[in-house]
């Protein structure tokens, strides 16, 4: 019996049981450092077929030994949900919140739109090295329109908002005890302790901030499963760590190159903020008592 599948892209067959595995095990303990089914799933289609993938998959991390010491099981009540406003480029809205693992303090940012997560260590939750670690992701990433945080004293303050001022940042703060406000990042949280004790455990390293950067890295290189794209592709705009323009163009052609590829960015930002926005709804559809969903945005105070 012949069996046809239909690709959109070219990708390699593998029969071989064996080659299955391994290639199996290279993405699952690879970069992204056990993440699960889907995610492990997503990545390897990118470039390779075989018939019941799935199921092989599935049959292969179920045994992973690292997976079973390390993984917690994840069964949240089910809160009530509203609709908020979807983001439709990168920085337009970055989550910030303070994190500890070890005894090593964290100021983690989130960007609402590509998920691309970022630990930056601080000595103490003082206001003035929350200033400085801040000042640190700007000069890397840029300054966003938006940063949302919770109402702690160590954002809620006088130093912080003046470097908001500064920089010409909306500063939002949510309402207590609303921590539907920041999921996102308290999701970020769950996600990095799990990939650092993997990391710990299957490294076998005990310096913290090699841990940490090593969790960063597997995190924003780990398929979403809203995007369907990696944070750092949607940040960065390739799909692996070569560079972007892989060809020799001629200098005449460098025009017409740029306007091609800010075409394609738009292109590929108004497919997430569709994605996101498609997702959100879902969630509230399911979340919802009577199964109709609960439209418009969150109404927490700045």
């Amino acid at each position: 019996m012949v069996e046809f599948i239909e690709c959109t892209e070219r990708v390699i067959y593998v029969e071989d049981e064996k080659e299955q595995k391994e290639i199996i095990l290279q993405h699952h303990e690879g970069k992204t450092c056990h993440r699960g089914i889907k995610e492990t799933m997503s990545r390897i289609k990118r470039n390779y077929y075989w018939q019941n993938m799935q199921e092989t998959i599935a049959a292969v991390l179920n045994v992973c030994d690292a997976c079973r010491k390390m993984k917690y099981e994840r069964k949240p009540i089910k809160p009530l949900l509203q609709l908020t406003q979807t983001q439709n480029a990168p920085f337009q809205e970055v989550f910030m919140d303070l994190f500890s693992i070890e005894s090593v303090y964290y100021l983690t940012l989130v960007d609402a739109f590509s998920k691309l997560g970022q630990a930056i260590e601080i000595p103490n939750r003082s206001a003035p090295e929350i200033v400085r670690a801040l000042i640190k992701y700007f000069s890397i990433y840029g300054t966003p329109k938006k940063i949302t945080s919770d109402p702690g004293s160590e954002f809620n303050n006088d130093l912080i908002k003046e470097l908001m001022t500064m920089y010409n940042i909306l500063l939002h703060i949510t309402t207590p005890n609303n921590p539907n406000s920041t999921g996102i990042i308290e999701r970020f949280h769950s996600t990095i302790i799990e990939i650092y004790r993997l990391a710990k455990y299957e490294r076998k390293c005990t310096d913290a901030a090699t841990v940490m950067s090593y969790s960063i890295m597997a995190y924003n290189h780990t398929i979403h499963s809203t995007t369907g794209l990696t944070p750092f592709e949607i940040v960065f705009g390739h799909t692996d760590s070569n560079s972007t323009f892989t060809a020799n163009f001629e200098k005449c052609y460098t025009q017409q190159l740029l306007k091609d590829h800010a075409k394609r960015t738009r292109y590929l930002y108004n497919y997430i903020s569709d994605k996101i926005l498609e997702k959100k709804e879902k969630v509230v559809y399911n979340n919802s008592d009577d199964g109709s969903e609960r439209m418009g945005p969150s109404t927490s105070k700045t």
